[in-house]
């Protein structure tokens, strides 16, 4: 009876199995910090996208009214009132990653305030809890975003 040649049979060792698996983890290691990355620039896109549908929509609000609305909110269907000075959109005001409310309006400013939820992955800095946008009609200048986590974040 022929017997079974165990050193012609193929396997992998102990050692290989361990450097394939080393080598595993530093790729995923490299593709996480990319998805985070990713993730944190996409929110930012879409904060800055919600930032200039508001300021859209406060110059069309000045164009009917003399001064710009000083309160902003959500609902089912765009409405402004002019008696009021309150502007009311059609699109949500927050996310998951954060929540956009107006403040310290005048007839010729505004700012907008994008504060940041806990665990928001739009800055890794802890310091980083809101972004003031202002705008100044009086000097037709838009001061872009500053906050505590430096303007470079959100250029």
């Amino acid at each position: 009876m022929a017997g079974v040649d165990l050193k012609a049979q193929k396997a992998f060792t102990l050692i290989e199995l361990m450097i394939a698996l080393l080598i595993m983890g530093l790729l995923m290691r490299f593709a996480m910090a990319s998805y985070d990355g990713y993730i944190s620039k996409t929110r930012q896109l879409e904060a800055k996208e919600l930032l200039a549908r508001v300021i859209n929509e406060q110059a069309s609000f000045r164009v009917l009214c003399p001064v710009y609305a000083m309160s902003l909110q959500s609902g089912s269907s765009l409405n402004r009132n002019c008696a009021s000075r309150s502007l009311t959109v059609p699109f949500p005001l927050q996310s998951e990653s954060y929540t956009l409310s107006m403040q310290a309006a005048t007839a010729n400013s505004f700012d907008v305030v994008i504060a940041l939820r806990q665990n928001a992955q739009l800055n890794r800095s802890s310091a980083c809890t809101r972004i003031v946008a202002s705008w100044n009609r009086a000097s037709i200048q838009y001061s872009g975003f500053e906050g505590e986590c430096g303007g470079g974040v959100w250029q």
